[in-house]
């Protein structure tokens, strides 16, 4: 069979189901399940034996006009379809495509269910191009949403099955006007981010719940984010709010044990988020550097406050050689006082709730095989001071204070337990906090302690002085154990409180289980002259 120069209107309806049934044309149209409308062929040439189809060298050039395709789900998927095509044995070209798109089912071996569905439809597609040659595929062209948001596209792959995005760029208006570049390459990373992305724009281009919207409300909540880059190229990251752990959680156990690759091809990433969750915990005004690469991550922290408390940082991840390792150091500083009843509570996880000014200051590093494991080795100091205040529902004191029996009518879980002042000095060691001194000196008695606590697996180990400021008789009265005299006027209680720090068991000692060290900070801190003053006129009324 020969056929040169040949031209004709072809009416695609009627003829479809006549190619189709040649064989392999059914599996080669796939989701397709008719299409209608005219294509103008402006010169067809055929060669080869009549009866096998598979030998013919066929070349055709011309146009398609009002064409339209419905799916085997019968939606009409693509409507008012126009482009010029030229065609020949190895290669296919089709260019000048416009069309109204309504469903993505054509795309199911290269999207997802989750993201087609999220799409907000229709798109209109024009200068649309798509080439295939034997060594690869290209389909790119420009889309427009029914919200006015431009994108254009870029897409290629060994086949028309295994075609995947390579460069999106998105315009809309003063708001967006980003390019994204997407490296196939394992040695390259994963994209590479130019511009301004608004939260706005994507939210504009998905349905309301739909998946995608919902991975995004995830991550940024119900507030803004913007990325852009500088005329360094450098990303910066600005947020409301901003939910790590969706990102960083682990999928399931991983691919390879090769270096992850990075997310983005640029070094230096700057954060300014008002609300960051990590691990966690809630952390706010954070300012922040990454600098990211393959073989380590560097994030320097330059602000950031945890629980109303100031900090400042480093972390750095080692991705590189048979050891990766993690290495942190947080500075902790309260340039001006604080509300302790804000930031106490929200540390320890406790309901337990001490109001009054406090300052802190402390130095926190630790060194591990992994991020996660490094906030249990953890290695520095920390130094607590809070002023006129008053403790309410603190478990602890109140069962202190129960074993000792002062105060018995006094509940403490309503009307608070009031102090002039408390310290606390600890040094920690693998993210045990041992305290060296700790003085509570309260509007009527004075708590010494040491011990250690460990928030991370809710256990302390604490000895106690309690040292009321009444008269011999007074105490006598309430206490029935009498354990230590101090100057001959005043008496201390020791006890211990041992178990877990939510829920601790507090029993009485024998004053020989008492060390030397508190019993020296009791008589320091009861022979200052104000609680001399103090015991005096108590002694007098």
């Amino acid at each position: 069979m020969h056929i040169k120069k040949m031209a004709a209107n072809i009416v695609l309806a009627e003829v479809l189901p006549l190619v189709a049934l040649f064989p392999g044309v059914s599996q080669k149209l796939g989701p397709v399940k008719t299409v209608s409308g005219v294509m103008v062929t402006k010169d067809l040439e055929v060669n080869g034996p009549m009866f096998s189809p598979d030998l013919w060298q066929v070349h055709m050039t011309g146009r398609v006009d009002k064409g339209d395709v419905v799916f085997h789900n019968n939606t009409n998927g693509i409507s008012d379809l126009f482009c010029k095509f030229n065609l020949a044995t190895s290669t296919i070209q089709v260019s000048d495509i416009a069309c109204t798109i309504k469903d993505l089912t054509w795309l199911e071996k290269n999207i997802s269910s989750e993201y087609r569905q999220s799409i907000i439809l229709p798109l209109t597609l024009t200068r649309g191009q798509f080439v295939k040659q034997p060594d690869g595929c290209l389909f790119q062209g420009e889309l427009l949403s029914t919200s006015g948001i431009k994108a254009l596209f870029k897409a290629d792959g060994p086949a028309i099955t295994h075609i995947n995005l390579s460069q999106l760029q998105i315009e809309d208006g003063k708001r967006t006007d980003a390019t994204v570049t997407f490296h196939k390459s394992p040695d390259m990373p994963m994209i590479h981010f130019a511009g301004q992305l608004d939260k706005a724009t994507l939210e504009s281009l998905i349905y309301p719940d739909s998946y995608l919207e919902r991975k995004l409300r995830e991550v940024s909540g119900e507030d803004s984010l913007t990325i852009s880059t500088d005329e360094t190229n450098n990303i910066t990251i600005t947020a409301g709010t901003l939910n790590l752990d969706p990102l960083l959680s682990p999928k399931g156990p991983p691919a390879s044990t090769s270096q992850p690759r990075p997310l983005f091809k640029q070094e230096h990433i700057f954060l300014n988020v008002d609300t960051l969750n990590y691990d966690q915990r809630t952390y706010q005004k954070v300012q922040a550097e990454a600098t990211v690469n393959q073989s380590v991550t560097d994030i320097n922290i330059t602000h950031a406050r945890l629980c109303d408390l100031d900090l400042s940082g480093r972390i750095t991840v080692n991705h590189a050689g048979k050891k990766p390792g993690a290495l942190t150091r947080v500075f902790l500083n309260t340039d001006q006082a604080k509300e302790v009843s804000l930031s106490l509570g929200c540390l320890t996880g406790s309901q337990s709730v001490i109001e009054g000014a406090y300052i802190l200051e402390g130095e926190l590093s630790g060194v591990a095989h992994s991020l996660a494991q490094a906030k249990s080795k953890q290695n520095g100091y920390l130094r607590f001071k809070a002023q006129s205040g008053r403790i309410y529902k603190a478990t602890l004191l109140s069962r202190i204070l129960s074993v000792v029996n002062i105060l018995g009518e006094t509940d403490i879980q309503q009307e608070g337990f009031g102090f002039k002042t408390f310290t606390a000095n600890a040094q920690i060691e693998e993210s045990v906090v041992h305290i060296k001194k700790a003085v509570i000196d309260a509007d009527n008695m004075a708590i010494i302690a040491e011990g250690w606590a460990d928030p991370l697996n809710d256990s302390l180990d604490i000895t106690l002085l309690v040292a009321p400021f009444k008269t011999i008789d007074t105490i006598i009265k309430y206490i029935p154990i009498v354990n230590t005299i101090l100057n001959g006027r005043l008496v201390s209680f020791p006890v211990r409180a041992y178990g877990k720090m939510s829920d601790p068991t507090v029993v009485a000692l024998h004053p020989s289980a008492v060390g030397k060290g508190l019993l020296n900070l009791l008589g320091d801190l009861i022979k200052t002259p104000g609680r001399l003053i103090e015991g005096i006129k108590d002694n007098e009324k």
